[in-house]
């Protein structure tokens, strides 16, 4: 019986699509104590979300939040846990759970670009073994959020361009374009991800000789972005 039960196990560890899932929980079952270990915001800018998402909350808008250029996402979120739990863990709790989904989605990412589920996989891998991706996902700040929904926005769209089921497109065409405008609302530095979708739309409707024109203002475009 302990062979048979054995070779089950090995079975599944085999599976690409089994390993995607269990990668995740796992990291996120580690990351748990290793929460426990970092018990100060990253940077102010955890703290001043914080207070934003309670002030939102009670409807005062930014008053007091100093930098005012922040999108309202991630404050609204640990505002939101803030009812139910301290403040802090609230803000460590919204990334860790962004960075364990955005686990799941680099696997289907990785295996969408390279048709490979293995590349998934080790791309899972790269990222649970960094250390800089382990500090960030227990840290009080925006930037797994933004990198989770960047993620699935890529993800989604990929599928919208190789599908070919009118009905699938418009499904995974429309669902991008709401993980795109969450993207913008996590963290203003996503904004480079609308230029491209938009981009690639635009170029669908230009003559291929406008296309030169297009790619020279491109850069242009993605400096003005980033100054924005």
């Amino acid at each position: 019986m302990s062979k048979i039960r054995l070779k089950q196990i090995m079975t599944y560890l085999k599976n690409p699509d089994f390993l995607s899932k269990i990668i995740p929980l796992i990291f996120f079952i580690i990351l748990l104590p290793l929460a426990c270990l970092h018990n100060s915001f990253g940077e102010y800018d955890g703290i001043l979300m914080l207070f934003s998402g309670r002030e939102i909350l009670k409807g005062l808008g930014y008053q007091g939040f100093v930098s005012h250029f922040w999108p309202p996402l991630y404050p609204l979120l640990i505002g939101f846990f803030d009812l139910f739990m301290d403040g802090f863990w609230a803000a460590k709790l919204v990334s860790m759970l962004a960075s364990t989904i955005l686990l799941s989605f680099v696997y289907l990412l990785a295996k969408e670009i390279f048709e490979r589920k293995s590349i998934g996989i080790w791309a899972q891998v790269f990222l649970v073994l960094n250390p800089l991706y382990i500090f960030d996902s227990i840290r009080a700040d925006n930037h797994l959020l933004e990198a989770m929904f960047y993620i699935v926005t890529l993800t989604l769209f990929l599928k919208f361009l190789k599908v070919e089921e009118e009905k699938k497109k418009i499904i995974f065409l429309v669902s991008s374009a709401i993980t795109l405008a969450l993207t913008c609302l996590s963290r203003y530095t996503s904004y480079a991800l609308f230029q491209f979708i938009y981009f690639f739309f635009l170029s669908s409707l230009v003559p291929r000789r406008g296309l030169n024109i297009l790619f020279f203002l491109l850069p242009f475009l993605s400096l003005f972005s980033c100054l924005g």
